[in-house]
């Protein structure tokens, strides 16, 4: 009887030893898991600005081109990039554009110490012909131009940005040569505005 009450405690005591020892593993095991620990991802490059795709509507980047004034130096847009542009494409024919032409230079003086380019382009000249170098020098001697004025005669610029077909056709520019802007005739009031809350 003693025996087996002996033999009865050492099962009793030898489960018990062997769950603990269970109990034991089980918890070492969480620890070495192989598993490795998900970590967060984070992204540390620096975004980069994305300009809009170039076109000609209000919100696009301007198309870029190059046109040659009166004494042939070629002038491209972008080349103005970090100024507010006013962009007009006239005929020397049209009475607003004219208008325009003799208002243009006291606004270019006011604003361009402030960061404005105003750029003039041509593409027909008094008889309807397509434009020249010396039709850029007689418009801007006329109307005492000091900056730009830029003959198109392929009317490379009036295709690129023509949409309603008047004249004439104006563009303002921010600073990253999107047009914000855009409209025919001769608004001065609009114009200014937007030109002043760009500089």
């Amino acid at each position: 009887m003693k025996y087996l009450k002996f033999l009865g405690c050492t099962v009793l005591a030898l489960t018990l030893v062997w769950s603990l020892s269970l109990f034991s593993m089980s918890c070492d095991d969480d620890d070495d898991d192989p598993t490795p620990t998900p970590t967060p991802t984070v992204n540390t490059e620096t975004p980069t600005p994305t300009n809009p795709p170039e076109g000609k509507d209000v919100g696009d980047l301007a198309y870029n081109f190059t046109l040659n004034d009166r004494n042939e130096t070629p002038h491209e847009l972008w080349s103005y990039w970090g100024k507010v542009i006013l962009l007009d494409i006239s005929a020397m024919w049209c009475g607003p554009c004219k208008t325009e032409a003799s208002k243009a230079e006291a606004l270019y003086q006011q604003y361009k110490d402030q960061g404005l380019m105003i750029l003039s382009v041509l593409f027909e000249d008094l008889q309807g012909n397509p434009a020249n170098a010396a039709d850029c020098a007689t418009w801007a001697d006329k109307y005492g131009l000091t900056f730009p004025v830029l003959y198109d005669n392929n009317r490379q610029v009036w295709n690129l940005f023509n949409t309603e077909g008047y004249i004439p056709l104006n563009l303002v520019m921010d600073r990253n040569m999107v047009i914000r802007y855009k409209d025919v005739g001769y608004n001065e009031s609009a114009i200014k505005s937007m030109i002043e809350s760009l500089l």
